[in-house]
């Protein structure tokens, strides 16, 4: 969960113990909006499913003060701050990639838009390409 004003992103994946494959399913993309209004979307999708937030989320709201991970754990999210190791998480996510064992939904028309700005470019499901200068 990546949360802010500008832009509150939240992404859904389940992983197939037995052959590594990490599907990517669904998504919540939204901006301007309350954070009661990401809860009821998130809780929506299972109140059940356990999830990690940017560690940034530890700051202060600039509507109230008030800070935004206690905020989403109050509303009955289940939270923990992520790793946020850049470089390490980009590694992971393009050997998941290159290794066919990433599969994104098509139907996540913001996680694309998002990934092709990080150089890559989507091509079939569960495939992404480096992007040629």
């Amino acid at each position: 969960m990546d949360v802010g004003w500008n832009r509150t992103a939240v992404i859904w994946g389940a992983q197939d113990r037995e052959s590594g494959i990490l599907y990517l399913y669904s998504e919540h993309y939204r901006a301007h909006d309350e954070p009661h209004i990401h809860v009821e979307a998130i809780k929506q999708r299972g109140s059940w499913i356990p999830g990690v937030v940017d560690p940034a989320a530890r700051g202060r709201s600039q509507r109230d003060g008030t800070q935004l991970l206690e905020l989403y754990k109050k509303a009955g999210l289940d939270l923990e701050p992520a790793v946020n190791a850049v470089e390490a998480g980009i590694f992971a996510c393009e050997q998941l990639m290159y290794g066919g064992r990433l599969k994104v939904f098509t139907s996540l028309s913001n996680w694309y838009s998002e990934d092709s700005m990080r150089g890559f470019v989507p091509g079939a499901l569960g495939k992404a390409f480096r992007a040629v200068p």
